[in-house]
Order: C-alpha cells, then sequence, then structure tokens
C-alpha cells in the first residue's frame, strides 16, 4: 500500500497495481511455519500436545526436552489405556467396552 500527499497536504492511500486482483487486494502471503502447518495439520496437535503436557507439569516441563516430553505423553497415554481396558474387562466380564459395544452391534 502506498500514501500518497497531493499539493494541499491531503494524504490518500492506493494500491500498487501489482497486488491487485479483479478490484481485490490479494491476501498477505503466509509465512513457511503458517504453510508447513497447512500441509502437515499433525504438527500442530503435536505442539498443542506438548503445550499442555508443559503447562501440567509446570517448572518440571523445563527438565525435559520436547522429544522426552512426547515420549512421557506416549507412556502415559499407553499406561492410561491399558488401566482402562483392564478396569473395563473386570467390569464387563471380560470385555473392553469397545469390544462389548462391537459385539452388541453385530448382533
Amino acid at each position: 500500500m502506498y500514501i500518497e500527499s497531493n499539493l494541499r497536504g491531503e494524504q490518500r492511500n492506493y494500491q500498487s497495481p501489482a497486488l491487485m486482483v479483479r478490484g481485490h487486494e490479494q491476501p498477505s502471503p503466509l509465512t513457511t511455519e503458517q504453510s508447513l502447518n497447512n500441509l502437515f495439520p499433525e504438527q500442530q496437535f503435536f505442539d498443542k500436545r506438548i503445550k499442555q503436557a508443559k503447562d501440567v507439569l509446570g517448572l518440571l516441563a523445563f527438565e525435559f526436552s520436547e522429544s522426552e516430553l512426547n515420549n512421557l505423553i506416549l507412556e502415559v497415554e499407553s499406561l492410561t489405556e491399558s488401566w482402562l481396558d483392564e478396569f473395563e474387562r473386570q467390569t464387563f466380564n471380560g470385555l473392553t467396552l469397545q469390544e462389548l459395544l462391537h459385539e452388541k452391534g453385530a448382533k
């Protein structure tokens, strides 16, 4: 965008013709990070998980690298899943809830 002043000191804004397409402004170019996030949305999910882990761990999070935090997240998820499966098997006569629902849907 350019600003032009006339002899009376009035200013006027106008777009460079190179930035105009059929009378519309072109959006500003995406940053490299935005472009990569558009191509690989799972990266945003990874970043969100790391941020959540850091929020939960507080100052302790500074003791771990992002790779170590990711491994910690995976271990906790795995343990949680196995504990939940074990609880469901005790509760639903040897079946997990997913197995029970799948069995009910198959009949």
